[in-house]
């Protein structure tokens, strides 16, 4: 037969630079010495190089969408395919990122959010009618009730969120050991 740098020089006269270099053409010519007999794809053994299929984007996404505080190991273990792949399925495909819940004092319920913002109306039309003198007079009260707590850790609230969706919110009331009333006052001097 013909020896494989033979059909490596024949090779590279009619298409140069663009052929199979010399190791390729020895594996080939290896290969069909030992029973080969098409040049088509043949399955292997290995994984293939990417896992990253539509299949596996709809199921991250909807693994997200059920519980978005889901890690990427997590994800990885339930798919079944590397961190890797999902980290990129999760960035790229789906394009969320992982963010942490705003810490704030406390978490109003819909009816208090409505009284603040009654509030601040009656406050604002008074002021646009008394003028700026009425900004002197009104002096502020808040209270709350300040928790001796365990918090949540920072990873255990991180969440996966599309880039154009707000952050969520959390309490930094947890686990009450002890507390006291705090009092604050404010005017605008």
């Amino acid at each position: 037969g013909v020896k494989p740098s033979v059909i490596s020089r024949k090779l590279e006269a009619p298409f140069g630079d663009n052929t199979l270099k010399k190791t390729q053409v020895y594996k080939w010519y290896k290969q069909f010495l030992e029973g080969r007999e098409t040049v088509e794809n043949q399955g292997h053994r290995r994984r293939p190089r990417t896992r990253v299929t539509e299949e596996n984007i709809r199921l991250v996404g909807s693994l997200i969408e059920g519980d978005c505080r889901l890690t990427v190991a997590e994800i990885a273990s339930v798919v079944g395919i590397s961190f890797c792949s999902i980290q990129a399925i999760i960035t790229d495909d789906l394009g969320f990122r992982n963010v942490s819940a705003r810490w704030v004092p406390r978490l109003l319920t819909d009816n208090q959010k409505r009284h603040c913002l009654k509030m601040c109306e009656r406050l604002l039309t008074r002021s646009q009618a008394k003028g700026e003198a009425f900004l002197h007079r009104i002096v502020t009260c808040d209270e709350t009730w300040v928790h001796h707590y365990i918090p949540e850790s920072k990873e255990a609230s991180m969440e996966w969120r599309k880039k154009s969706e707000l952050h969520s919110s959390k309490s930094k009331l947890g686990s009450q050991l002890e507390k006291f009333l705090q009092l604050y006052f404010w005017t605008l001097k």
